[in-house]
């Protein structure tokens, strides 16, 4: 669901939100919303924060032919804690 706003600047400051959109060739709406999202870190599309996710997301699917089960059993040791390590 969108909202509206309304958005308040001095002309020169307008005119150059309206020359950036002309510029792009989008509306003045699409311009401030990129500029906004690209300045407070969010997917312009979404909304959602920029580079919350762990790094791993392109490594998914890239292991083919390779048995889930035997990746699990493999992961196993990850989650042992090391007492000796932690002294």
């Amino acid at each position: 669901m969108t909202e509206a706003i309304t958005f308040r600047a001095e002309p020169d400051f307008m005119d150059a939100i309206r020359e950036n959109a002309r510029e792009l060739g989008i509306s003045v709406n699409a311009a401030l919303r990129r500029m906004l999202s690209s300045a407070l870190g969010l997917d312009e599309k979404t909304g959602t924060a920029i580079g919350t996710d762990n790094g791993l997301m392109k490594f998914c699917g890239a292991l083919k032919g390779i048995d889930p089960s035997e990746m699990r059993e493999a992961q196993e040791s990850f989650s042992e804690i090391d007492e000796e390590m932690w002294k």
